[in-house]
């Protein structure tokens, strides 16, 4: 192995410190060269935890909400990001997790989208949320990602990895933040350059 990564989607800072600590101790040892890597969770629209799994078959209907606490009872269920009722518009086809189930919205009102299944089966808490086609406007980096990239300056992560990118702009304005904590780390297109890594053996990484 010779990297080692941090998914920033799991987690605490306290359990993926732990294993910078460790990778760190074992590169002591002069026995091998490992870098950390951690990979932001990066801008994302999800479902909310459910009560249990639904079970959701062709021309079945449910609704998203921004309402918080929405866990599936009713036909309910809640999504973590406000703007997803200005980003959704009647007609369009809404996946889950790539397309493994699919809904086209039939409704909205201010805080609700009415939907009917397309492809059916089992929706599960926590799902990933896109509109066919489009872009959620969500900002590059979110507040999260700006925590840990903090957290990752402050525990000496070797590389960064930056989830969803979609232009340049992103990675130079995470590069003058990296240039602002005084980091030496070079950013390049999603993966983050560093100086060779110096290991207990003298061995360049």
């Amino acid at each position: 192995m010779n990297v080692a990564r941090l998914n920033m989607s799991h987690g605490t800072h306290e359990s993926h410190k732990a294993v910078i600590d460790l990778v760190k101790e074992y590169n002591k040892t002069g026995r091998g060269c490992v870098a950390t890597m951690l990979d932001t969770k990066g801008p994302e629209v999800r479902s909310g935890d459910l009560a249990e799994p639904m079970q959701l078959e062709r021309r079945d209907t449910l609704t998203f909400t921004i309402t918080e606490g929405a866990n599936g009872k009713g036909g309910r269920v809640s999504v973590n990001y406000d703007g997803f009722i200005d980003d959704v518009s009647i007609g369009d086809e809404l996946l889950v997790d790539g397309g493994i189930m699919s809904f086209v919205v039939k409704g909205k009102t201010d805080t609700d989208v009415q939907v009917e299944v397309v492809d059916g089966g089992v929706l599960q808490g926590r799902r990933h949320l896109n509109i066919r086609g489009k872009s959620a406007n969500l900002p590059a980096i979110t507040d999260k990602d700006w925590l840990d990239l903090k957290f990752g300056v402050e525990a000496g992560v070797d590389y960064y990895a930056l989830s969803f990118v979609q232009d340049e702009y992103v990675i130079r304005e995470v590069k003058k933040w990296l240039a602002e904590q005084g980091s030496k780390i070079k950013v390049g297109k999603q993966i983050g350059m560093v100086p060779p890594t110096t290991c207990a053996s003298g061995y360049k990484s």
